[in-house]
């Protein structure tokens, strides 16, 4: 018998597993059908959506993902490495913490016009470049 333990590893995996088999499952359905599991399995929807543009869709949010983390990742390292070196203070944290509460508190539409414009002067309107930047900034 099976430790406590290691039962309940094997239930929790289940848990966290149980919505992706259903979504594998569901996307085998045909049209018009709505039963589970699928009888019988139809790779109809996968079909149509290689077809219609899906290879090219995911291409775009891999950049723009990879893109954003990239831009996240600049900005978040050296602020980590100079916490961790420079050391703790309280006052200087509590400042800083105040100017992030009180930045975010600007409504991102009012930013809009003014991160288009930049983003228009870079020339990095109409393309996948400029997408991740609109995202973070606004």
């Amino acid at each position: 018998m099976a430790s406590l333990g290691r039962l309940s590893l094997y239930a929790a995996v289940a848990v966290a597993l149980s919505p992706l088999v259903v979504l594998v499952l569901a996307s085998l359905l045909g049209p018009g059908q709505y039963q589970l599991p699928p009888l019988p399995p139809s790779a109809e929807g996968y079909v149509e959506a290689l077809t219609l543009g899906m290879p090219r869709a995911l291409m775009n949010s891999t950049i723009v993902a990879i893109i954003s983390t990239a831009i996240a990742l600049a900005v978040s390292v050296p602020t980590a490495y100079s916490v961790a070196r420079l050391g703790f203070r309280p006052r200087f944290f509590i400042a800083v913490l105040a100017t992030v509460a009180l930045t975010r508190s600007i409504p991102p539409s009012t930013l809009l016009t003014a991160v288009y414009q930049i983003l228009w002067s870079l020339g990095l309107t109409n393309n996948l470049l400029g997408y991740p930047w609109h995202c973070r900034y606004t």
